[in-house]
C-alpha cells in the first residue's frame, strides 16, 4: 500500500506499531522485524519524509527536546536512525506524544504570529545611539546575570564608546535593532569581528537583549537571523561564537534553534547574585563552499 506523507502517515505508523507493542524484537534479525515491515509499506520513503517522522519521534522520546531542535537533529540524521526507530516497541506511544507536542507547538507559534505587533530589524547607526544606550542599560539592570559587565560600568561610558559599539569605523562591529512601528527599540544584538589575521575567520555574537514584554514574539529569532545573514555576507567569516550564562534555558533554546552547538562550559566564570556560575560556549559553522586553511 502507498501512504502519502501527512498526518495519515503518523496515524498509520501509530496503529501498526501499536499492534506489535509488547513484543520483543531485540534479538530478531532486522529483516524479520515487524517494525521494518511497517516502514516498508510506506512506498518510496525518502530522506525528507523520514526526517519529518523522526522529528515527531524525537519529540515523543525526549520531553526536553524543543521542536526546532528535534527538526534540526532530524534534518542531518539521514536514514541512520531508521533501524532503531523501527525496532522500538514503544514507537506507537512516542509518535502519539510527539504528534501532540508538535501540534501544540505549531498552534502556539501561529498564535504568537497573529498576536505579534508589527516589527522590523535593521542595522543600527550612530543616529540610534541614544535609543541603543537606553535599551542596553535596561538590559544590564533587567538581566544582570546575562552579562559580565555591570550597569554602573556601562553607564559611565561616554557616548563615543556606544557609537563605536554600534558600528566601528574600522568595520569591526555591527549592531542590529528590532523596532516596533511606533519607533521604539525593543531588542538588539551585535557582532564583533576580530582584527588579528589568525582569528578574523570568526565573529562574536554579543549584547543580545529583548525587552521582557516583547519576548515570545520571535524578536530574538529575527535579530539572530539578521546577524547570521550579515556574517554570512562576509566570505572570510567561517563561524560565529557566543557565550551564555549557565542555566539560561530560553537563550540556550533560541541559539540551538538556529544551529548553535555547545562545545564546553567555563566553570565559575561570572559572579552573580545567586553565586558563581559557568559560561556555556557555543559555535555556529557558517555554510561555505570551501574553507581556506
Amino acid at each position: 500500500m502507498t501512504v502519502a506523507y501527512d498526518d495519515a502517515v503518523i496515524e498509520f505508523l501509530i496503529s501498526q506499531s501499536r499492534a506489535r507493542a509488547g513484543k520483543n524484537f531485540a534479538d530478531a534479525p532486522l529483516a524479520c522485524s515487524e517494525g521494518v515491515e511497517i516502514f516498508e509499506e510506506l512506498d518510496s520513503l525518502d530522506v525528507e519524509e523520514f526526517a519529518r517522522i523522526y522529528t515527531i519521534y524525537l519529540l515523543g522520546a525526549d520531553s526536553t527536546c524543543a521542536p526546532d531542535r528535534a527538526k534540526q537533529l532530524a534534518s542531518v540524521a539521514g536514514f541512520t536512525p531508521l533501524e532503531d526507530v523501527a525496532r522500538d516497541v514503544d514507537l506507537h506511544s512516542k509518535l502519539a506524544v510527539g504528534k501532540e507536542r508538535w501540534r501544540c507547538s505549531t498552534a502556539s507559534a501561529e498564535r504568537r504570529h497573529l498576536s505579534a505587533e508589527p516589527m522590523h530589524v535593521s542595522t543600527l547607526t550612530a543616529a540610534d545611539v541614544l535609543a541603543y544606550r537606553a535599551l542596553m542599560l535596561e538590559a544590564y539592570e533587567q538581566a544582570p546575570d546575562a552579562f559580565t559587565t555591570t550597569a554602573a560600568e556601562r553607564e559611565a561610558e561616554p557616548e563615543s564608546w556606544w557609537v563605536k559599539r554600534i558600528g566601528s569605523a574600522d568595520d569591526l562591529a555591527t549592531s542590529f535593532g528590532a523596532w516596533k512601528d511606533d519607533g521604539s527599540l525593543i531588542g538588539t544584538v551585535a557582532l564583533q569581528y576580530a582584527a588579528k589575521p589568525k582569528t578574523r575567520h570568526s565573529a562574536l555574537v554579543l549584547g543580545m537583549y529583548v525587552q521582557p514584554q516583547e519576548r515570545g514574539k520571535a524578536v530574538g529569532l529575527a535579530l539572530l537571523k539578521a546577524a547570521i545573514a550579515a556574517a554570512s555576507a562576509r566570505p572570510e567569516i567561517l563561524s560565529l561564537n557566543l557565550t551564555l550564562t549557565e542555566g539560561n534555558t530560553p537563550a540556550l533554546r533560541l541559539y540551538r534553534s538556529v544551529g548553535f552547538v555547545e562545545w564546553g562550559t567555563q566553570p565559575q566564570a561570572i559572579r552573580t547574585h545567586s553565586g558563581l556560575q559557568g559560561k556555556v560556549h557555543m559555535s555556529l559553522a557558517l555554510s561555505r563552499p570551501h574553507a581556506a586553511a
